[in-house]
């Protein structure tokens, strides 16, 4: 895994020299986004980690039901700004 990564980072860098610095191919803008899963390897071999990674997961409907609340919120304050 490790080795893949480095190839596509001097593959991606290589690409964006060549080009001037202008738009990414989008296939290394997807390799380029897996790269943020390689610390959850880590959770398989630390079982500190792995309960944090696992509670973190749980909570995420919670979180969710949080940010429908706060994006409502301002909709609800709306009408009571109105002169």
């Amino acid at each position: 895994m490790d080795f893949v990564v480095v190839v596509e980072s001097v593959g991606s860098l290589a690409i964006t020299v060549a080009s001037g610095g202008e738009n990414e191919s989008s296939g290394l803008a997807v390799l380029r986004c897996l790269r943020v899963l390689r610390p959850l390897r880590t959770a398989h071999h630390v079982p500190a980690v792995k309960i944090v990674v696992e509670a973190l997961l749980a909570s995420l409907p919670s979180i969710g039901y949080v940010v429908v609340v706060l994006l409502l919120l301002p909709a609800s304050l709306l009408p009571s700004l109105r002169p």
